[in-house]
């Protein structure tokens, strides 16, 4: 209701979030108005305007002309904003080189960020210099939320990739990696006998091996359902249940949402992510379309040691595919 007061009114006072420094763009409704710093540069109902792959026209004009928008942006709209007016926001942010973003709720004390929307992992697209170590498997979460008329849920995919490690490197998550630039390795390598008998499973299996699975919390949802503009929960229970399937802080996930869901849905699992040590999620730009079915609660993969069994037969599967032996 909070939210919905601040639309109405002339802007209210907007407190400075620990954490957003001096100096970065202020990006917020003011009113009707979209504002950046203290010069109003549109209607905030013009974000719904022209092609919404593309950047909001007035919006990258104002960045451009501010000499310090590499310091950043701090982006505050209401909680109930669309994620479809919020999502063109940030992409004209980003497009316009005028990131890190710090994310909040207009009239809340707190932002989430810096979020440079950077992919997890390292891009391997060739092996120039030779086969590469693989010594493990890596996952990436991706979060979709979705809302009807009267409720809004979430539903998670769990993908693997291989981890891999360059001299005096750490292991790091490989994007784009073809087989053949596996350096040879066994089953051996994953970092439990439980583990290697998964990747003997999937090394025999005659069946093509998925490299992702759903994955949710005790009860088959990654977090509960949530009524209109109910999503106080969702921070710990998504807090718990990504402890729950052991992924920890390393885990590099995106957060994706229909156009209709509203920020607050996508605020509230960000906070869940940084409660659980990871701070800096990927948003997804990509218009979802909408999700108009709820989804059933039945995630196949619910714990740690499933979700490793999953991950560990996909790692043998590979080693079946033509890679090495």
């Amino acid at each position: 209701m909070i939210a919905l007061l601040l639309l109405g009114c002339g802007e209210p006072a907007q407190p400075r979030p620990e954490g957003v420094p001096p100096g970065v763009a202020f990006l917020r409704y003011a009113g009707n108005d979209l504002k950046l710093d203290d010069k109003v540069i549109a209607p905030w109902k013009g974000l719904r305007e022209g092609p919404q792959e593309r950047p909001f026209v007035p919006l990258s004009a104002a960045l451009e002309a501010r000499l310090t928008k590499e310091a950043g942006t701090w982006i505050a709209l209401p909680g109930n904003a669309s994620w479809g007016d919020a999502r063109r926001a940030i992409h004209t942010v980003f497009q316009a080189d005028a990131g890190p973003i710090w994310l909040g709720a207009l009239g809340s004390d707190k932002a989430f960020g810096p979020l440079d929307n950077l992919p997890s992992g390292r891009p391997f697209p060739a092996c120039p210099d030779g086969p590469i170590p693989v010594v493990g498997v890596g996952e990436r979460l991706s979060i979709e939320l979705h809302a009807d008329d009267l409720q809004t849920w979430a539903d998670a995919t769990l993908r693997f990739k291989p981890m891999v490690r360059l001299p005096g490197e750490e292991p790091v998550l490989a994007e784009l990696l073809d087989r053949r630039c596996w350096q040879p390795t066994t089953c051996s390598v994953l970092g439990s006998p439980a583990e290697a008998a998964a990747c003997e499973q999937g090394l025999a299996s005659a069946k093509p091996v998925p490299d992702r699975v759903e994955v949710g919390g005790k009860h088959g949802c990654l977090v509960p359902f949530a009524k209109a503009f109910d999503h106080d929960k969702w921070a710990g229970e998504l807090t718990r249940n990504l402890a729950r399937l052991g992924l920890h802080d390393d885990v590099g996930v995106m957060i994706m949402a229909d156009e209709q869901v509203e920020l607050s849905a996508i605020l509230a699992m960000i906070e869940g992510l940084e409660d659980h040590g990871q701070p800096t999620p990927q948003l997804g730009m990509l218009r979802m379309g909408s999700g108009d079915q709820a989804g059933l609660c039945d995630a196949p993969v619910r714990t740690e040691e499933q979700a490793k069994a999953a991950a560990a037969r996909w790692f043998g599967a590979q080693l079946s595919l033509g890679g090495p032996r």
